[in-house]
């Protein structure tokens, strides 16, 4: 079995270092960056668009992320957010909302050009509460094709910590970018902040995993924007905030989904 060749960088990423309005200072620090090209084929081969319609006769599409979490033989449960499948969420009456009619999940990484990439899901499970830092979603799937698991990690996230993302935001095309945790939110337990150098526009991106560089496991899952003006700048529910989730919703995942 080959083993992961990890290449170390400190470098300067455009989005995420500069230079300061006042007296050209640079704003932050180099962060470490541990380029694992294995670890990205894996994680391109996990991770899926997921295209979200209104009806089930609709044409147009919105557009989020998911990965896999679990499997039994060909049946999948993928992780997505809950805002995803929810429309009209913006309302303040709960009873407003109402849940997408039909999931479509694209697959991108394939060995055979030939082999159908587009799989209907159904939604297993769902909880939105963004006042709670709850935004999560369980699709299932069935697929006949071999697609790895992306374990999830009870560890902490660490301030500085290297981070891999792997998403479809605003395009078709993917993009796989990194970055580090840039905030630890002490106040809740439930959520931090990532920085990802190059990221313009996250929409799309939402239901992403946020995965450490150097053990290739999911640290949290990327719900939006941290602030309109920073779209380089993305708030992460934690693992743990997920498996409680998980656990109201009595969903269980494949046994060595977790890794303690």
């Amino acid at each position: 079995m080959a083993v992961p060749i990890f290449k170390f960088y400190a470098f300067l990423l455009p989005a995420i270092f500069g230079l300061g309005a006042c007296g050209g200072a640079m704003v932050r620090a180099p962060a470490a960056v541990y380029r694992n090209s294995a670890l990205e084929e894996r994680t391109k081969r996990a991770v899926v668009r997921v295209k979200l319609y209104k009806s089930k006769n609709a044409k147009k599409s919105a557009g989020c992320t998911a990965e896999v979490i679990s499997r039994e033989d060909n049946n999948y449960l993928l992780a997505t957010a809950a805002h995803c499948v929810l429309i009209d969420t913006e309302e303040k009456d709960r009873s407003k909302w109402k849940l997408v009619e039909k999931i479509e999940l694209v697959l991108t990484s394939f060995d055979n050009e030939n082999l159908k990439q587009v799989y209907p899901a159904k939604l297993l499970a769902y909880e939105y509460d963004k006042k709670a830092d709850v935004d999560f979603a369980i699709l299932a799937a069935t697929i006949p094709v071999n697609l790895p698991v992306l374990y999830l990690s009870l560890d902490e996230p660490v301030y500085k910590q290297c981070v891999l993302n792997f998403s479809f935001p605003r395009r078709k095309t993917a993009d796989l970018l990194y970055g580090y945790v840039d905030d630890i939110l002490v106040f809740s337990q439930k959520s931090f902040i990532i920085r990802l150098g190059g990221l313009v526009d996250p929409r799309g991106a939402s239901g992403s995993a946020v995965i450490d560089c150097v053990d290739g496991k999911i640290l949290g899952f990327a719900v939006g924007s941290w602030l309109p003006e920073l779209p380089d700048k993305l708030m992460v529910l934690t693992v743990k905030n997920f498996i409680r989730f998980l656990s109201r919703h009595q969903i269980k995942l494949s046994q060595g989904s977790i890794s303690l």
